[in-house]
């Protein structure tokens, strides 16, 4: 259908454009057309003749028509606008960011050679040039490493106290490592080196602690933590002697680890996880007993579950007794007799009552928040005194697990550790244990426990009692495990292997 305009009377339609049907010639004795608009097609200079412009019968609003005729510089800066460009500054920074999603990935080096990878940047970014693999492997690598090395040692600088974490671990070529953290409350990395030929001795284990200390500004160093191993537990007895008001510590969750593994050796727990295991081995070791399993779990939960403890009794003993009557499958009378057995599955519940309470605490314990003042609640024979100072200045707990001794055993910690000032510091102790003096604002007892200790301290008492909140600050900064050590040896793990 032709356009109904009458303007088009003077215009041919090409698709999405549309060419002129009127000649220049006739445009230029077209008295109809104002000055403005000739001169928009035949420039600046162009003038209509009096008699052209007596004739014309354009509306005066029509004739104040002003074109604004834009430079070429202009028009294809306007154009440049909308050009997808980075600059060279902004290349460099997407290749160190594309570098850094590589690294910390874990992705091969050729990456970018992939053609995939070449097509989709084409089309999010036609003008960011995808790094080399050379470049990876050099220059962006030792770029990066920079970066976040200075990164590492500004959070450190910037930390009011920290804490060393330190762990072994040996790869698939029998290579000894061991890695060095710092927690600021936050774990980073800080260094690892392999010991070699060097015996881990309680003489050589301090020698390395004590070279990684003099890398940091040790007075503001609040505690170590370690594994319980004997030789570590040597080895802070050497260290202790040159930083007296450091603290020392074991990993609580490798203590929980330890005592799980004891509770295990009893006969009636080893016999437990023994027989639960002939169970599992059994039924995937059979491929109709499985399916039959399959089929009561399908009925009694919508959905297929692993066979791991705790299993639903009810729906094991099911499929041994539906199966105990089919011809065609023979289930071994060892096995069909620990099933029917309510003994057992009391074991069962007994072993998982027990344990559980400790693999909550170890969840507890493996996180990076601290989390010190919580160890008493959950196992009061790991114990050092500072464990008992952490629940006392713990606002949520205040010293709520502490024994009638408790008091005693902080005093001594008080005059080892804060020499200096423990006149000051044991007067306030008094005080906020009694809410009396200043430690009486009412709102900041009743938020004791919706905030994060530390800031409860430092936004309630910084300022009045000063001595004691930068004692609260530094007990309550440290860790309660090497679970932040243990995680970084899965990056190792990533990088020594088989490739």
């Amino acid at each position: 259908m032709p356009p109904a305009s009458p303007i088009w009377a003077h215009f041919n339609k090409l698709e999405h454009v549309a060419a002129a049907n009127k000649c220049i010639a006739h445009l230029k004795t077209y008295s109809s057309a104002s000055t403005t608009v000739l001169q928009g097609f035949f420039g600046p200079d162009f003038k209509l003749n009096t008699k052209q412009r007596n004739n014309s019968h354009l509306p005066t609003e029509q004739n104040n028509i002003i074109t604004v005729k834009r430079p070429i510089l202009q028009l294809q800066k306007s154009i440049n606008n909308f050009v997808d460009k980075i600059s060279s500054a902004e290349q460099n920074k997407a290749e160190l960011l594309f570098a850094q999603a590589v690294y910390q990935c874990g992705l091969f080096l050729s990456l970018p050679e992939l053609e995939p990878i070449k097509i989709f940047f084409q089309k999010l970014c036609p003008y960011f040039k995808l790094p080399s693999r050379k470049a990876l492997s050099t220059t962006l690598l030792d770029k990066v490493y920079e970066d976040i090395k200075n990164e590492v040692k500004d959070l450190i600088n910037s930390a009011n106290y920290i804490c060393l974490i330190s762990d072994g671990w040996s790869n698939m070529l029998q290579e000894h490592w061991t890695n060095y953290l710092i927690t600021t409350p936050r774990p980073v990395f800080f260094s690892a080196h392999q010991t070699g030929e060097i015996r881990q001795t309680e003489e050589n284990i301090a020698a390395n602690i004590d070279k990684v200390i003099s890398q940091i500004d040790h007075s503001k160093l609040s505690a170590i933590i370690t594994d319980n191993a004997s030789s570590m537990k040597k080895a802070w007895k050497l260290l202790a002697i040159k930083y007296p008001k450091v603290v020392f510590l074991g990993c609580v969750t490798h203590s929980l680890n330890l005592l799980i593994g004891d509770i295990m050796k009893l006969s009636w727990a080893d016999r437990t996880m023994k027989n639960g295991k002939k169970i599992v081995k059994y039924f995937k070791s059979h491929q109709i007993l499985a399916a039959v399993l399959k089929r009561y779990q399908n009925s009694s939960y919508d959905k297929q579950i692993s066979l791991k403890l705790p299993v639903n009794q009810l729906t094991i003993e099911l499929t041994v007794t539906e199966l105990s009557h089919n011809q065609t499958v023979r289930i071994e009378d060892d096995i069909k007799s620990i099933v029917l057995n309510d003994g057992f599955w009391k074991d069962v519940d007994n072993l998982l009552k027990v344990l559980n309470e400790l693999v909550i605490g170890i969840s507890i314990f493996e996180s990076d928040t601290p989390s010190l003042s919580k160890v008493l609640d959950w196992w009061e024979s790991i114990y050092h005194p500072v464990i008992e100072v952490a629940n006392l200045l713990d606002p949520s707990f205040h010293g709520c697990h502490l024994t009638s001794n408790s008091m005693n055993k902080i005093s001594q910690f008080i005059q080892k550790y804060y020499s200096d000032d423990a006149v000051i510091i044991w007067t306030q102790i008094l005080n906020y244990k009694e809410k009396n003096g200043v430690f009486v604002n009412k709102l900041a007892w009743e938020t004791s426990d919706k905030v994060d200790p530390i800031i409860w301290w430092c936004g309630n008492f910084g300022d009045s009692a000063p001595k004691l909140t930068q004692v609260a600050k530094k007990v309550l900064s440290i860790p309660t495990s090497s679970a932040a050590s243990e995680r970084n040896w899965s990056a190792f793990a990533y990088i020594h292997d088989k490739k």
